[in-house]
């Protein structure tokens, strides 16, 4: 007569099933934290290209004279720049207030948005902005392009 032994507890092979369970969910975790912080840095990056370009328009607003009647207001970072007029202790004509705020709007850009390049187009009353973000982690290099019409 054989008799029955109940078992107690949990064998190994139990446990090392538990463990890589538990290690699979955090695994899981680790990748959904990951991905979350790259698209709130990618969120981030958006909010702050669309402040720079809210800015850029208002500038432009401010001067409209000179953003649709002369080319002070359209530039490309590729090509140079023109050094900024002290207007905020002179008296600036138009084309030299256009100037000062490119050369300001672009130290703002590169304080608030390192390593971007920018252009802006008209075509008639309408401006469209670009703006080139640093290469991100992957190597992409996100580019926004706004639209207004002044």
């Amino acid at each position: 007569m054989t008799t029955a032994v109940q078992q107690k507890g949990t064998t190994l092979v139990e446990v090392l099933i538990a463990v890589l369970l538990l290690a699979i969910g955090l695994l899981g975790f680790a990748s959904a934290q990951s991905q979350a912080l790259r698209l709130s840095s990618d969120a981030l990056q958006y909010s702050r290209a669309s402040w720079m370009a809210d800015d850029w328009f208002g500038r432009m607003r401010a001067n409209p004279v000179q953003a649709l009647n002369h080319n002070g207001y359209l530039f490309d970072t590729s090509n140079n720049t023109p050094s900024a007029p002290d207007c905020a202790r002179h008296d600036c004509s138009p084309d030299r207030i256009a100037d000062h705020d490119l050369s300001l709007w672009l130290q703002q850009l590169d304080d608030i948005l390192p390593g971007a390049t920018a252009a802006n187009q008209r075509d008639g009353r309408q401006f469209q902005l670009t703006i080139r973000l640093a290469a991100s982690v992957e190597g992409v290099r996100p580019e926004f392009v706004f639209v207004t019409r002044l």
